[in-house]
């Protein structure tokens, strides 16, 4: 016959100092601020208020400087210099900068701008310039993207990796048998998969962010896109699982601006098929298997970027 507890272990707490002990812990936060006198304030809000109110005084030491590189709202010539939503806290409590450490903000225009830390207020830091920005020229040739948005997290996955791969814009289309949740974006799933481009820019040091629009239908899409042409011998191309023409072979012999239409994962109808070839566009052929949306894109933006490519262009500012 087993016995209480205490019986089999001298040393195994009881049901009733287990509750006291856990009623303790929960009553413990809010014991230490109600004991603690009026007009005084627990150490870490101290610590936030004095980093928050604190100005680096005249002639103090430079600060730190942050080669990562942060976003701006604006650029700096349009007025004070502001971080992006989202960029302060990561600034501040991830980063750890404070007055007088200097960094890089990006426009998302070209310019990388040496920005310092001049005073924190109410949580966000005021901004000045501390030196004159670098610039980078746009990638070229332009590369644009005409394709669904995949379903959930592989839109933010794809994004990523396309703006590492160079890629100049990106527009969401639908088409015919595309399902009908991928045809709108609501504000939240819009602001993330900016946010994405922003990160994904700050990550690989790429001064451009890519374009970004609002879904629109494929009828649209070729009427408010011109079709890519000039010197530079630009085309409209669209993948063809059924294609004999390969497009890296195609993008050897054809190096200037492209057009890529990618169709949804059911595949183009037939009246979508005579719409882009009547727009100029040819079908092209990544290989024997069909690819998911995101696979086809990165594919086709690495071999329309990377065949083409000038080792002699830095890629970093």
């Amino acid at each position: 016959m087993r016995g209480p507890p205490s019986a089999r272990n001298p040393f195994a707490p009881s049901a009733t100092s287990r509750l006291q002990k856990q009623s303790r812990l929960r009553i413990r936060p809010f014991a230490a601020n109600a004991l603690r006198p009026l007009g005084t304030e627990s150490p870490v809000r101290r610590r936030s208020d004095n980093r928050s109110t604190n100005r680096a005084p005249p002639g103090a030491p430079p600060g730190r400087r942050h080669e990562g590189c942060r976003a701006v709202a604006g650029p700096p010539p349009d007025g004070a210099p502001t971080l992006a939503e989202g960029e302060s806290h990561h600034a501040l409590h991830v980063l750890r900068l404070g007055p007088g450490d200097e960094f890089l903000g990006l426009d998302g225009a070209g310019a990388a701008w040496p920005l310092r830390i001049v005073s924190l207020e109410r949580g966000r830091p005021l901004l000045e310039l501390a030196g004159p920005p670098r610039r980078q020229d746009p990638l070229q040739p332009r590369v644009t993207l005409i394709a669904p948005l995949p379903r959930g997290g592989r839109a933010e996955e794809m994004l990523n990796r396309l703006t590492q791969l160079g890629v100049s814009a990106f527009l969401p289309t639908w088409f015919e048998r595309t399902q009908g949740g991928e045809r709108r974006l609501s504000p939240n799933r819009a602001e993330r998969l900016l946010r994405t481009l922003r990160e994904s820019c700050k990550q690989c040091g790429r001064l451009w962010l890519p374009e970004f629009a609002p879904p629109a239908s494929l009828d649209e899409r070729l009427a408010a896109c011109p079709e890519p042409g000039g010197d530079a011998g630009g085309t409209r191309v669209f993948l063809d699982p059924g294609s004999p023409i390969s497009f890296a072979r195609w993008r050897a012999d054809c190096g200037g601006e492209v057009q890529i239409f990618i169709g949804p994962e059911g595949g183009l109808s037939p009246r979508e098929r005579d719409a882009l070839g009547a727009a100029g566009a040819r079908p092209l052929g990544l290989g024997p298997l069909i690819l998911r949306i995101e696979t086809a894109a990165e594919l086709a933006c690495g071999l329309a970027r990377q065949l083409p490519w000038d080792p002699t262009t830095p890629p970093r500012p």
